[in-house]
């Protein structure tokens, strides 16, 4: 007893140990402690609920028309449970006026989980299901003619070689960064937003836009990708040097079609589309581009001596870039053929 007393007098500074007496006063003030006590400790009770009001209350919900409503409800309740004594005395009202009972309870958790569990579910499907068209698009890029012809093309002796793996990488990688979410059923959004405002994935309001937009900027930079480099290749192919040697092979069927095209672009989807079905077809243009050799060359390797350019200057620049492209147009081997293809 004596342990209990002094405990008091070192916590509470009542004074029964030092008097050896205890006054009415103190015993009053302790056993309104003792209720205080047994209300908070009923009141944790609620403590997976009052881990989710305050997961929802401390999270910023973006000012968008579509959350409104819940907004609405979101700030009734931070500014009633900003005094939380009246629901620490009376478990009652904490049930009816801030947990709340159903969802058609207004301004209750119970509603703003309602509200918003919605919102976010439909939210996450319409981001998932954007994001996966684009995975689509890539998917099918990787598997599609233009890919294959891409690869028949390095074949050609005249074409640079390689960049067929290289693109098939970045589009293989520029797929698997997308966003993803490893578990996307209703189930699991429900368990998630029944406790935080956001699923395990991380998907949120405020990134939803961030995130499709950079999924489609990602499955057009594949798509440019391929275009780019099956262009460069129609490019060369149709060059003037090419079409002369190629037109030593007039009355082969391949050579005729690939010489009746008028323009890199039509050259392009010829090419596509015959390479795809028959890579054959590459042997036949081998026949007489064989001595043709392409150097590729970049444009951003020429360093002139001089960087701020005025009028005079021009003719002397103009004869350095003649030099870098002359240095680099040693002929392979007698008989051959360079040329330079510009990056």
């Amino acid at each position: 007893m004596d342990s209990i007393l002094f405990a008091l007098d070192s916590s509470l500074g009542y004074k029964a140990f030092e008097k050896d007496r205890s006054s009415q006063e103190e015993v009053d003030d302790l056993a309104n402690l003792l209720r205080i006590y047994d209300k908070v400790q009923a009141f944790l009770g609620f403590e997976r609920e009052l881990a989710t009001l305050q997961s929802y209350l401390s999270y910023e919900l973006p000012d968008i028309p579509e959350l409104g409503r819940v907004r609405k409800i979101h700030r009734s309740l931070a500014d009633r449970i900003k005094d939380p004594k009246p629901y620490v005395d009376s478990d009652l009202k904490f049930r009816s006026e801030i947990l709340g009972s159903s969802p058609d309870q207004n301004d209750t958790l119970q509603s703003l989980l309602h509200e918003y569990s919605a919102l976010y579910s439909t939210m996450h499907d319409n981001l998932l299901s954007g994001v996966e068209e684009c995975r689509a698009e890539m998917a099918k890029l990787l598997t599609g003619d233009e890919l294959r012809a891409l690869e028949a093309m390095e074949a050609i002796s005249a074409i640079p070689k390689g960049e067929h793996a290289t693109i098939s990488r970045k589009i293989a990688e520029l797929k698997d960064s997308l966003f993803s979410c490893h578990d996307p059923s209703a189930s699991s959004l429900n368990l998630a937003l029944q406790i935080r405002p956001e699923h395990d994935c991380g998907l949120s309001f405020a990134r939803a836009d961030g995130i499709l937009k950079d999924a489609r900027s990602r499955a057009d930079e594949a798509r440019t990708t391929i275009d780019d480099a099956l262009n460069r290749r129609a490019e060369i192919l149709y060059s003037p040097a090419i079409r002369e040697r190629l037109s030593q092979g007039i009355g082969e069927p391949a050579i005729d079609a690939i010489l009746a095209c008028h323009s890199p672009e039509e050259l392009r989807s010829h090419l596509v589309e015959s390479l795809s079905e028959d890579p054959s077809v590459v042997d036949v243009i081998n026949r007489y581009l064989k001595r043709v050799v392409i150097k590729a060359v970049k444009i951003s390797d020429f360093q002139p001596t001089i960087r701020t350019v005025e009028r005079e200057h021009l003719e002397r620049v103009v004869s350095e870039f003649r030099k870098f492209l002359e240095d680099r147009l040693s002929e392979p081997e007698i008989d051959s053929r360079l040329m330079l293809q510009l990056e």
